[in-house]
């Protein structure tokens, strides 16, 4: 619920207006289309601004380890205590 809250609240609906007014940056939208993926994570307001900071795809991954790496352990351990 409190991701959705955040979600709402933070995602900049007119993605042009965004680009110019927080980061003083012009939008293009051909650029949007062309180089905005979500894996790994990307939105560009022109051909050299990416709105999404550097750190974040290097977060991503490694969170995501750590969950799969966490749930293959249990998984494992909750196996074994069973046999």
């Amino acid at each position: 619920m409190l991701y959705a809250y955040v979600a709402l609240q933070y995602h900049p609906f007119d993605i042009g207006e965004h680009c110019e007014l927080h980061y003083g940056q012009p939008f293009d939208a051909k650029a949007y289309l062309e180089l905005s993926s979500d894996i790994p994570v990307r939105q560009f307001c022109n051909p050299t601004f990416d709105m999404v900071p550097a750190y974040i795809n290097p977060v991503l991954a490694i969170s995501l380890s750590a969950v799969v790496i966490s749930l293959g352990r249990w998984l494992r351990q909750h196996f074994r205590s069973r046999t």
